[in-house]
C-alpha cells in the first residue's frame, strides 16, 4: 500500500529539541555541583569537565541519532491507517476509529499542552499525540488536511 503522506521532522527542529535537552542536562549538572557539593567555591561550575563532557556527549548523541533514529521519526499516512513512531516501535492506528468530534473539541481548548502537542482521539478512548514543535505547523496542517480535519 502506497503512503499518501510521509512527514519527517525538519532537521532544524530536531537539532533544536536535542540542544534544549543537552542544555537542560548541563544546567541540572551545574545545579547539583553548586548545591550538593558546594562547588561554587572552586570557580564557575559550567567550566568543569562534567559539563564539557555532557556537551561533547550530546554532540555525539546528535550525530548518532541523525544517522539512525531520525529516519524512524517519520509519520506515515496511508488510505486507512496512520503510522506514528513510538518509544520502541511504530504504532498503527486505523483512521476509521478516529473520533473527529472529540479530537476537535480537545485540541480547541486553549491551554499550554495544546500549544505544543496535537492529540488524536480514537473511538475506543485511546489517544495518540504528535509534537507540533518537532514536526512544524505546515506539516501538521498537511496531515490534518489529508485526514479531513481543519487546520491548526
Amino acid at each position: 500500500m502506497q503512503p499518501l503522506l510521509n512527514i519527517k521532522p525538519s532537521r532544524r527542529n530536531y537539532l533544536l529539541s536535542l540542544t534544549v535537552f543537552v542544555l537542560m542536562l548541563m544546567t541540572l549538572t551545574s545545579l547539583v555541583g553548586i548545591f550538593l557539593y558546594r562547588d561554587y567555591l572552586h570557580g564557575f561550575p559550567l567550566t568543569e569537565g562534567t559539563v564539557t563532557g555532557l556537551l561533547l556527549g550530546g554532540l555525539l548523541l546528535w550525530v548518532y541519532d541523525d544517522r539512525t533514529r531520525f529516519e524512524r521519526l517519520t509519520i506515515t499516512l496511508t488510505e486507512n491507517t496512520i503510522i506514528v513512531p513510538g518509544a520502541f516501535k511504530e504504532k498503527t492506528y486505523l483512521l476509521a476509529g478516529l473520533d473527529k468530534h472529540r479530537t476537535l473539541t480537545y485540541n480547541s481548548e486553549n491551554n499550554l499542552r495544546n500549544r505544543i502537542l496535537y492529540t488524536f482521539w480514537l473511538v475506543d478512548g485511546d489517544s495518540m499525540t504528535i509534537t507540533k514543535t518537532l514536526y512544524g505547523r505546515t506539516q501538521m496542517n498537511a496531515l490534518l488536511e489529508k485526514i479531513g480535519l481543519p487546520k491548526i
